[in-house]
């Protein structure tokens, strides 16, 4: 997969697809993650946000590895959403308005059949 990215099918089939998988085992420990990093590093403890990245190293290049320039920034949690996912989060949401409208309505006819009770009382 990582030779494939450099050309042009291996660009259109493989986008972004080494990113999301690195970025969905990553935020499925993220706490985890975080944990053992402030452990090891002291000054991570004052750090208001995370951002993940990795880097590819090829030829067995060590000293490009360790210097910060080509890092590949994991996108966030949010847009790793698939489109079955957002279709599900849509019905959900359209489920609980739906339900709401209906408690809605069941509140309004309970209310209505207590007054008439309470008449023929």
């Amino acid at each position: 997969m990582v030779a494939a990215k450099d050309n042009f099918l291996g660009k259109y089939i493989y986008k972004d697809t080494i990113a999301r998988n690195l970025a969905a085992v990553i935020y499925r420990d993220e706490k985890e993650i975080q944990k053992s990093a402030m452990k090891q590093y002291r000054v991570l403890r004052s750090a208001k946000g995370f951002k993940y990245g990795y880097k590819l190293v090829e030829n067995n290049n060590v000293r490009s590895a360790l210097s910060p320039t080509d890092v590949i920034e994991l996108p966030p949690q949010e847009e790793l959403k698939t489109v079955l996912d957002k279709v599900k989060d849509f019905f959900g949401e359209a489920k609980e308005s739906f339900g709401k409208i209906t408690e809605l309505n069941t509140v309004g006819t309970e209310g209505s059949v207590e007054t008439k009770s309470e008449v023929k009382s």
